[in-house]
């Protein structure tokens, strides 16, 4: 393990550091993973795609349930109302 400089700030790092710890300069950046010519997603994207894809089905499938209740409950207020109708309407 050998010192360098870093050439950001001229401090004393070692050479196997990602990064500069007094400026965060990459000394030594770790590359993408390659996987048939594309850059492989990393853990924390491939979940945080599982989390929002989670959510946005949650919210859908609550949009339609509400909706269904509301036009099944709408649908029997007004059966109700045409049978009060015909109850009160007087015969000719």
């Amino acid at each position: 393990m050998a010192l360098i400089e870093c050439p950001e700030c001229s401090r004393k790092i070692s050479d196997n550091a990602d990064s500069c710890p007094g400026c965060g300069y990459p000394i030594n950046p770790i590359s993408p993973v390659v996987v048939n010519g594309k850059a492989k997603e990393g853990c924390f994207l491939q979940t945080l795609n599982i989390g929002c894809f989670m959510i946005i089905s949650f919210f859908v499938i609550m949009m339609l349930s509400f909706s269904a209740f509301y036009f099944i409950k709408k649908k029997g207020k007004d059966k109700q109302d045409v049978n009060k109708e015909q109850v009160t309407k007087p015969e000719k």
